[in-house]
């Protein structure tokens, strides 16, 4: 029986978790000894009896000033990778962890603190995630910010005191001094779980991308309205719905609509359905959502742009951070969504919306991608990973 760690850092919500507990259960079954070490470990209420899990070490500063999350280095900067000491620590915090549970396989999504400390620890390192986790190995490392361009020598800046503060935290360690951001991530086995056309590095050159692991969240099919000659599925933050003021909005337009919402309070849930908006408790099976859902709003995370895209579906976003903005824009130059702000003030969410839909263009380019990657089964990924995982053991 062999040790397996599963680690997650940076970022928040439950998409890492996602791709971890069911990798997590695969090995378990298989005879592992395995364990879960999460940001967040409430994430991962349901991981079942033997398998551990704990808080990552992760930094808990503020943001420095002046700083911007134009490429990756600056994802770093904005979790404590501007000052040595706080790189030091998390290093420190990481091999204490693998001094005491010995792991024979470390497995990363968006750990880069982890995967630092492991270097040359003597047991492999496999990463998988999305690409704004696994940036590709350029110099200087690519722009986060496809909207605009980002100079060259503003992310050679960047890299520059970035790998400066990885190097003295790292100093006397086994792996040797780093020369690009990207070697921060390296790892034995890398599985890119998305598809290339939501890449949220879109020159990554050759790469193996193996889809995503995660399926249908919930299961449950919404009951709709019987209004409205359209459809639309939303699934937002409470906080989102009501900054925008989105339930009247979607009430002017007369659609037929259903929503789960996330952290929304009671007063909210009872506007939406006096508006006659269906409001379901439980996460819905999205995949299933396909042919009865013209468009589907959300924040525009990766597993759920992943599945409205397969199921056919355009999406309405309102992205609330710079990944889930990334990610929004490349949908959006496939034609098969447009983003919108919640700072935006004096717009007509609901004419947007409806423009939006009503050309058919998105559902069209949706349908495309669905057409491609007919087929696809994310089981199937899982297969595949959870067998490299054993290769690895052996």
């Amino acid at each position: 029986m062999a040790r397996v760690l599963l680690a997650w850092e940076l970022g928040g919500g439950y998409g890492h978790v996602a791709k971890l507990l069911p990798l997590s259960q695969r090995l378990r079954e298989a005879g592992h000894d395995v364990a879960l070490l999460l940001r967040e470990p409430h994430r991962a209420a349901g991981a079942g009896e033997g398998i551990p899990v704990a808080m990552a070490p992760h930094w808990k500063g503020n943001n420095p000033r002046g700083v911007s999350a134009i490429n990756y280095a600056g994802v770093l900067a904005l979790s404590g990778y501007t000052q040595v000491e706080n790189v030091r620590g998390l290093v420190a915090a990481w091999q204490r962890i693998f001094a005491s549970t010995r792991p024979h396989l470390l497995v990363a999504n968006h750990a880069p603190t982890a995967m630092l400390a492991a270097r040359g620890a003597g047991f492999p390192v496999m990463a998988l995630g999305t690409g704004f986790e696994m940036p590709p190995p350029a110099r200087p490392s690519a722009s986060l910010q496809p909207w605009r361009k980002v100079p060259k020598a503003e992310r050679e800046k960047l890299d520059s005191q970035v790998l400066a503060v990885v190097n003295a935290g790292v100093r006397g360690g086994k792996g040797g001094r780093l020369s690009s951001i990207s070697a921060i991530v390296d790892a034995d086995v890398r599985f890119l779980c998305t598809f290339s056309e939501i890449d949220h590095y879109p020159g990554r050159g050759a790469a193996r991308y193996v889809g995503p692991i995660a399926g249908a969240v919930g299961k449950n099919a919404p009951a709709w309205p019987d209004s409205g000659r359209r459809r639309a599925f939303v699934y937002l933050t409470g906080r989102t719905v009501a900054e925008t003021g989105l339930i009247d909005h979607l009430r002017r337009l007369g659609w037929s609509v259903a929503m789960h919402l996330r952290d929304a309070p009671p007063p909210l849930l009872e506007q939406a359905m006096a508006a006659g908006i269906h409001v379901e408790p439980r996460p819905v099976d999205l995949p299933a959502l396909a042919g009865e859902c013209d468009v589907i709003v959300c924040h525009g995370g990766h597993g759920t742009t992943a599945q409205a895209l397969l199921a056919g579906i355009p999406l309405f976003t309102f992205p609330q951070h710079l990944e889930q903005a990334t990610l929004a824009h490349r949908v959006s130059s496939l034609g098969a969504g447009k983003a919108v702000g919640v700072q935006a003030e004096g717009i007509d969410y609901g004419a947007v919306m409806e423009q939006f839909v009503e050309t058919g263009a998105a559902r069209a380019a949706a349908e495309r991608f669905a057409a491609k990657h007919k087929g696809f089964d994310p089981e199937a990924t899982l297969d595949q990973i959870a067998a490299r995982c054993l290769a690895l053991l052996d």
